[in-house]
């Protein structure tokens, strides 16, 4: 690595470490793999990974209002064209690559932030392999299917059988 290179790599970490710092939150994402369906009861089973982020940058979300118009619609009646509005927010999460090494990101990915759930509209990437830039647009109505991992620790002694007193 040229010394250039390494001045903007620093530069970088040290903005995208200010960044967490102000804007820090925890951030899950998920990858959905391969889906397999039981013949017989129709279940669709969905092999998932999660990856937490204990600390990421997000930024305020920003709404849009969304207007959706079928060819029907258009169709049917060529002076007054209407269609659904619905407002969706948008949010930008910034992921430091020191966080999460071996993250990959893929379209089959979402990022669950306080129990809302954002498909991943745009990845980019930092220069350098420094991190990565998600543009989440928030799924309204939709509860995400989230993964808990449970732990643990006791220093109690767990013993099974019976003892007589």
């Amino acid at each position: 690595m040229y010394p250039a290179e390494r001045t903007l790599t620093n530069s970088i970490r040290q903005t995208l470490y200010m960044l967490k710092r102000q804007f820090g939150g925890t951030i899950d994402i998920y990858t959905v793999g391969s889906a397999s369906t039981d013949p017989r009861t129709g279940v669709v089973t969905e092999a998932r990974s999660v990856v937490k982020i204990a600390r990421a940058a997000i930024l305020p979300a920003r709404i849009s209002r969304e207007v959706k118009r079928s060819i029907s619609q258009i169709s049917a009646n060529k002076k007054f064209v209407v269609g659904g509005t619905y407002d969706a927010g948008r949010r930008l999460f910034i992921v430091d690559r020191n966080d999460v090494p071996d993250l990959t990101l893929t379209n089959n990915s979402y990022v669950v932030y306080k129990n809302r759930k954002y498909e991943v509209e745009e990845v980019q990437e930092f220069e350098f392999e420094a991190g990565w830039t998600i543009t989440g647009r928030e799924l309204v109505g939709e509860v995400p299917e989230q993964i808990h991992v449970l732990y643990a620790d006791s220093l109690i002694r767990l013993v099974q059988g019976l003892e007589a007193t």
